[in-house]
This record gives structure tokens, sequence and C-alpha cells, in this order.
């Protein structure tokens, strides 16, 4: 993350600070979407009596649309099988959207006449169109959702799947889905050496996630800081300073808010570290106000060269005044007193979490850095391996039987299996072989490293065979990819403890995966575990993680558990309105300021992680966020 010590942030909480704590239940899917801004500017100035808006004129208004959100920036599916996808439009124009009718606004593909889409589901309507708009009517300004399935085809590749919003076969302006899908062989994951069937180039794409400030009052001549973040949701890595912010419509003109620190008239900052896919990138910068009083409304959007990055627009409306009055809010800003960390005396053991990771009918090969010994369930002995030496675990599912394939004698076990370091191998590091869990941004991370210990399972209540991890919760913490590495180092230290605090609650009450035999999975059912290969990139996820090692979010003395969820509508929800069960006094609905306006994504109980990124960014440390998401809470450290 940038840093300027020049750019000063306005410290920015709520009133309404009554706390409220609890950690991710079901923990789902933490996708923050943010709304994306049409990139025309219009600027309007008043005189000394009354500011009058001049708007640039656009003959075509009554049909215009904004892409707010979609399911997923890309797809990552196999051959043969088919996912639910929603995105979500605003209707920019001035006339209503209608589902039926003559009127009727339809999402249709983007192929020849002929063709009909290597994607189409048979729940589809007709051969282009995927599905109906889920409302009736959608007014001016309001968002109309689109939900249909996609079904992939069993040829492995990349594709990108088009569509488009029409009304009466015209298309709307700012209505484009596209979907760029990776299909994997129905068997066998994709290597880098597959050939992809179309759209090779790798993509620009952007969603604002961070803003200062929506709007800002300044005097003539008055200088302001701004900083805004982008997540780079494309395939192409943005070089340092090869992104810049600009200016807009028309392009390379002078901004009547242009500092002297800027770049050019036109060019306020460049994202100045290299973005890696799924990160985000900062730009901060300087505006200074112009000695005409008025209205302004001053547009931006990111460049790459010449080429603008979709999604990465940014509009700031700008009122200056020479009787400047600050702007407020329903919401009222205020603090909480800074308290110290509790201590647990006398101090527990950290404890070790099992983690899930995935379930197969297959063979499991892997390997270690180190030395390592093969046991029983039992704690029998049944192989002691050389570092990088491979073996092969086959399970007999008829005959409830593991095989130990190593390169000396074969072992048979009716027990599980465990790998576990040699006394003499420290930090050893486990590669699964033959697993690749591959993020769609990035095909060249398999993330099939994990830290400490492996066990192949089975699980006779499910029926499933489990590849389990199991290390000191510390370490497991270290393994998160809750968030990115560059997002603000007070919200990674929430973020953390609260995940901390999740996994401690169930391994105090193990219940949920008895079953399977371990503690949580590694998905968004409980939280996004990677491993080794996330540590690795995260740093600063494992910095956090250092700073508040052993410290748990408490109430009334006791560990809770700890819901978070990706974006709030404006507020979050108490317990008993999503869950069954007596109401928890620290899961109370809360306003979330920072999210008013926005669709809900998630369940919206607890800590709304948008809203607690932008607290963070605004100045409020992690106790501060911690204790207005979660009611009357403590933070102890336990060990």
């Amino acid at each position: 993350m940038l840093q300027n010590n020049s750019l000063k942030k306005e410290k920015k909480i709520p009133s309404q600070l009554s706390l409220s704590a609890d950690k991710r239940a079901p923990a789902t899917l933490n996708i923050i979407p943010s709304i994306v801004v049409a990139f025309f500017i219009i600027l309007i100035i008043s005189g000394t009596k009354s500011a009058q808006a001049k708007e640039i004129p656009d003959p075509n208004k009554d049909y215009k649309a904004l892409k707010i959100i979609q399911s997923y920036p890309s797809v990552n599916i196999k051959g043969g099988e088919a996912i639910t996808f929603t995105v979500g439009f605003k209707n920019e124009g001035r006339v209503t959207w209608r589902q039926k009718g003559e009127e009727a606004v339809v999402l249709n593909t983007v192929e020849d006449s002929q063709k009909i889409s290597p994607f189409r589901h048979k729940f589809w309507p007709t051969n282009k169109q995927p599905c109906w708009i889920e409302q009736k009517t959608v007014k001016p300004g309001e968002i109309g959702y689109f939900r249909f399935a996609l079904q992939s085809p069993q040829k492995a590749g990349k594709y990108t799947a088009k569509f488009q919003l029409f009304q009466k076969n015209i298309p709307l302006e700012g209505g484009e889905l596209e979907i760029p899908i990776i299909v994997t062989n129905a068997n066998k994951p994709t290597t880098n050496n597959q050939q992809p069937t179309t759209n090779q180039q790798e993509s620009y794409e952007a969603i604002k996630l961070i803003q200062s400030a929506k709007s800002l009052e300044m005097k003539p001549n008055e200088t302001q800081s701004f900083t805004v973040g982008f997540k780079n949701v494309g395939t192409a890595v943005w070089e340092a300073n090869s992104v810049a912010l600009n200016v807009t419509n028309p392009t390379n003109r002078i901004s009547p808010f242009k500092h002297s620190s800027w770049n050019t008239s036109y060019q306020p900052c460049k994202i100045e570290e290299q973005i890696q896919p799924g990160e985000i990138g900062y730009c901060k910068f300087f505006l200074i106000a112009p000695q005409s009083s008025g209205k302004y409304f001053e547009r931006f959007n990111l460049i790459k060269g010449d080429h603008w990055i979709e999604g990465g627009h940014l509009e700031i409306t700008i009122v200056v005044s020479s009787t400047k009055q600050p702007i407020t809010t329903n919401q009222q800003p205020t603090t909480i007193q800074q308290e110290p960390i509790l201590i647990q005396s006398p101090p527990i053991k950290e404890p070790s979490i099992r983690v899930g990771l995935y379930h197969t009918k297959e063979t499991v090969n892997l390997t270690a850095d180190k030395n390592y010994e093969v046991q029983s369930g039992e704690g029998q002995l049944l192989a002691r391996i050389s570092a990088y030496t491979p073996v092969k675990v086959i399970f007999d599912f008829e005959a409830k039987k593991y095989t130990l394939e190593t390169p000396g004698p074969t072992v048979e076990s009716f027990s599980f299996l465990k790998f576990i370091p040699s006394l003499d191998a420290e930090n050893i590091v486990f590669e699964i072989l033959n697993y690749n869990n591959l993020p769609t941004w990035n095909l060249g991370l398999s993330d099939n490293k994990f830290r400490d210990s492996l066990e192949v399972r089975f699980a006779p209540q499910t029926e499933k065979l489990w590849v389990i991890n199991e290390l000191p919760m510390e370490k497991y913490l270290r393994g998160l990819a809750e968030t990115s590495n560059n997002s603000s180092h007070e919200y990674q230290k929430a973020l953390i403890i609260t995940a901390r605090t999740y996994a401690m609650y169930h391994w105090f009450h193990p219940t949920k995966h008895t079953k399977n035999n371990f503690l949580l999975t590694a998905s968004a059912g409980d939280q996004v575990y990677r491993g080794y290969g996330a540590e690795v990139r995260l740093s600063q996820i494992a910095k956090a993680q250092e700073e508040t090692s052993g410290m748990m979010i408490t109430y009334n003395n006791e560990v809770v558990i700890t819901p978070y969820f990706s974006q709030s509508d404006g507020r979050t929800r108490a317990w008993e309105e999503v869950w069954a069960g007596n109401s928890k006094p620290y899961l109370i609905s809360k306003i979330d300021p920072y999210c008013q306006g926005l669709p809900l994504l998630g369940h919206g109980v607890g800590m709304s992680a948008k809203g607690a990124l932008l607290m963070a960014e605004n100045g409020i440390n992690f106790q501060e966020i911690l204790k207005y998401y979660y009611t009357g809470i403590k933070i102890k450290k336990m060990y």
C-alpha cells in the first residue's frame, strides 16, 4: 500500500457505537463489488447568487444502463458442469424498464444470428436469451437483476461469454456483460500448456472498492487530499507506474482542480506498485479548489497506455463556497476511547486447527521439502520418507483399505494415514502433487502446499475420502485469503482477530464437521484457506497475524462466534433475523454508514467487510472497528 505522510485522513466513525460482536457463521463468498460510475464529465459552476447546472447534451438518455454487480469477475468450471450467475444493472435512463411487452428490456447473447452460445443451458427461454429480468419494473435509478444458468461445453479452454441488454432490438449503452470462463477437463485440471480456444489476450478490468469521500466541500484555493482504491479484476498484472488516473470527457483537458503535485494537468497520479489480479491498487492525490464558487462534478478513469480500463471510474462531487459549511450526515462521527488489550490468566495453549482441504475419489500423490514420516491413525510408524520423495495413497472404497506406495515397500492399512514431519524437519511444507486449487486470475498458482501435517482419512458417515491439513492456529491464519495484501492494515488486523475468534469458537464447539473428522473447511463455507501459497503472497496478512497473535473477541469473558460477510445495504442484521435460536446481545442490527445505498452481499450478520475496510481507510483502528460491529465485546489476548 502506498504511504504518504503528507496525506492526512479524517477520522470518521459512526456515533451509534453500540458495539456488535460475532465471527463468521456459515462464512460466505467474499465478493466486494462497488458502484461503477459512468465516465463523462459534467462541470457545474454556479454564479454568486445560485448554482446552475450546465450539462453536456446527451441525445440518448431514455435507455441507458450501468453494470453494478455480478456474481464473479470470472468463472473456472469443469466441462459439462453448470452454475448460476447473477448480474445487476442500474437503470441510468429516463424510462422504466419492463419485464414483458413491447417496452421489455432483455439480456441476450452477442453471437452470430445463426450461432448458439456454447454456454446455453436448458433453462434458457430461447437460444439467445438466458433469462428474464427478475423485477416486473425497474424505475430510473433502481437496479434490475438477471439470474441465469450457464452450462459449460465439454471442450476445455478459455472462453468469453458475451451478453448485451436490448430494448426493441436496440442495444442499451452501458448494458454490456462479458464473463471470462475457463473450462477444465472433467477429469483433470487445466495445465499451463493447455491451448486456449479463444480470448488469449490479457484483460484490464477494475472495480472501485475504496473512495475516501463521495463529496467534498472546499473554499476557493483550498487544498484537500483524496484517496481511491481499485481492485484488479482482470487477468493482466498492473505493472508499477503503468496504470494512471486521468480526467475524462474531454480527455487531456486541464482540470479546474489541478494541483501542482499532479503528473500533468489531466493526470493526478499513477498506481506506483505492481498490482496482481485480485489485489487493490491505490491512487492518492491532492485537489485545489478554483476561485469560482459552485457545484462541480469531476470525473476520472483509470488508463493503461491509451486504453481506458473498464470499471476504473471515479466521480467526485465538489462544492466550492467562500462560506464553507461542514458536510453532515445522519450518522455523526465520534470516537471510542482506546482500551488496553486484556490478557488471559492463565493463558490457554495455542490450539491446532484441522482443515478439510478437499474430498476425492482419486489417488493422493504428495511429497515434502523435508524428511517426513507416515503413521497409521493409531500412531504406528509405517514408513520414513526422505525430502522431495513422492508417495502415493490409494483408497479402496469397497474394502475400506489404504495402500501406501513408496520407493521402498508398499504398505497396506485399514487405518487412516498421517503424514508428519521427522524430528529434525522444522517448518516442513507438504505438497499435494495432483491437487490444483487454481485461482481464476492466475492459473500458475496451484495453491497445493501446506504446512505441518497432512492426513488422508475416510469418513464412514459421509462416505467421503478427505485430505486434512492439521497445523497450529497462527500458521493457519497466515494461510487465509480473505482479503488482499494491499488492503488497509487496520482492517487486516480486525479481520485476522475475527477469523481467529471464529476458529477458536469452533475449537471449543467442534460439532460443525464432526462427521468428516475436521474442524473447518478451506472454503467460504467457513474461511477461505489456501495454505502456504497465500502465506508467501500475502506478507501483510502475516504481519497482521503477528501483531495480533492470540487476540480474540470475548463477551462476558467467553470466546464467541463472530460471523462476517461481504457488504451490507446500509445496516447489519441481528442474529435472530437470519438464523434460528435465541438472540445474541453482541450481534445486533447496526447502521453501516459506509455501505448506504449498496446491495446486501452475504448473510448480513456481524462485521461488514466493505464497511470495515472503508472505516479503516478513514483512520479508524482495528479495536474501534470490531467494537462497532460486535456490541459490548472485549478483545483479549488468550495465549
